[in-house]
């Protein structure tokens, strides 16, 4: 999650600066996974929606992470969000289902994602 987020990746390559720089180093990780275990396997992946920090990763730009990842042949995505020094969730009143509302705005705007 520290590459996908501006707050974080301050580099000035090619794996910095725009959301598709930014999520370069992750889809090249798993392009080269499933060319290494073919279709034999799943292939999944957990990735943030939020960080919950002024200039952070937000749930827009991870909408369009969720595309590339259906582009990319990912099997199954688990949605997080936040980080060790926000512990944002750690506000919130319900155990679990914290991205239950972007869950559903991925279903309904990249349909089939797994």
């Amino acid at each position: 999650s520290q590459f996908l987020s501006p707050h974080t990746n301050r580099r000035s390559d090619s794996y910095g600066g725009s959301a598709a720089n930014r999520r370069r180093l992750l889809l090249e990780i798993l392009a080269a996974i499933r060319i290494a275990v073919g279709t034999r396997r799943v292939l999944s992946v957990k990735v943030n929606c939020a960080d919950f920090r002024v200039g952070g990763l937000e749930q827009p730009e991870a909408l369009e992470l969720m595309t590339e990842l259906k582009k990319a042949s990912v099997d199954l995505v688990e949605i997080s969000g936040g980080t060790y020094e926000t512990m944002a969730m750690m506000t919130q009143s319900s155990q679990e289902g914290y991205f239950v509302e972007f869950s559903r705005t991925v279903r309904e705007r990249v349909p089939n994602l797994p």
